[in-house]
């Protein structure tokens, strides 16, 4: 995962396994992969005898051909298997039939229908919310040079991801757009500070605005450097309502979380956490404006969440909780 762009929460899990476990890792960029590998194959070249398989956040295909190891054959092992679930909105059915067919034990997943998981398969599910890490998130002090920011994409539009247009809909109360892209600041922000880099699926946005340079790929590093340096940082649900990493490395950083409002935070965050605003942006200026000028206000809530997504939410944890699910079932 360590070349993978598109999120960096599989790659902080893998470290964090590592440094509370003893695991053996197996997949594409191992030395030891072979796609024509059986369940027994791996285990011979395992180098300590595994009470526990876990299957990570991207051996499932997202595509169509949900499992690319066809001689695997996970269910004719007896060794208790463990999966995480990752992208529900993309080829759900498929995944939630491949768990099912392979006999798990128990799943975790970042999506909070578990009951409807455990319809699906009679596999226990158990609601694993994202976190962050917080060594890359650990700010120095930095000054907030930014007034608010966003970078990710504006919205998806796969059948199954129920993603509104709240995004495009809040880019432009700050700018002037053409065809989902950024081009001028309106008037009653154009002495705000904004980082705004957003990308479109569309496919003449996606090109226009690598053209004009309205989008670039942030490093994690780079991205964690941006949340450091920003006030308020915008975060609306990803597909399905999931509540993304971007909740919990905003609230990590001191960046006061602006979201939409929704009960989907409920079972994650006290309200005393966020600042939000209504879906159709109503108050969106207003509320906007109050807590960029009220420095004290603003840092109460940034300072109450940044203390409780340490105690609460950060992999180490989720993690943790992992592993004492896994070693409950086995013992």
């Amino acid at each position: 995962m360590e070349k993978y762009k598109s999120a960096s929460y599989q790659h902080d899990v893998l470290n964090e396994l590592a440094r509370q476990a003893q695991v053996y890792f197996y997949g594409p960029g191992y030395k030891s992969y072979n796609v024509n590998d059986s369940i027994d194959d791996v285990l011979v070249k395992t180098p300590f005898q595994p009470d526990s398989i876990i299957l990570g956040h991207s051996w499932l295909s997202d595509k169509e051909k949900v499992n690319r190891h066809d001689r695997l054959e996970l269910q004719q092992t007896t060794i208790p298997k463990f999966a995480i679930l990752n992208k529900e909105y993309l080829n759900l059915n498929a995944k939630l039939d491949y768990l099912k067919k392979n006999r798990f034990n128990m799943v975790f997943t970042h999506h909070h229908d578990i009951d409807y998981y455990y319809q699906k398969t009679g596999i226990e599910f158990i609601f694993w919310p994202f976190a962050f890490d917080p060594l890359r998130f650990n700010c120095k002090d930095e000054e907030k040079t930014i007034d608010v920011g966003f970078s990710g994409v504006l919205q998806n539009f796969n059948k199954y991801s129920n993603q509104s247009d709240i995004r495009t809909r809040i880019m432009k109360h700050f700018f002037f757009t053409l065809f989902d892209i950024p081009i001028k600041k309106r008037k009653a922000f154009k002495d705000i500070k904004i980082f705004w880099n957003s990308f479109s699926t569309k496919k003449v946005s996606k090109h226009l605005s690598k053209l004009f340079k309205k989008w670039r790929y942030l490093s994690p590093n780079d991205y964690a450097k941006m949340l450091c340096e920003t006030k308020i940082y915008i975060n609306t649900p990803s597909p399905m309502g999931l509540i993304s990493p971007r909740f919990f490395e905003s609230m990590a950083s001191k960046s006061l979380v602006f979201c939409e409002e929704s009960s989907l935070y409920e079972s994650i965050f006290p309200d005393l956490l966020y600042a939000s605003f209504n879906k159709d942006l109503s108050d969106f200026r207003r509320n906007f404006f109050y807590y960029l000028k009220n420095d004290s206000i603003r840092n109460e809530i940034v300072n109450r969440a940044y203390e409780y997504v340490h105690a609460n939410h950060t992999w180490d944890i989720r993690v943790n909780l992992l592993l004492r699910k896994i070693n409950a079932f086995n013992n």
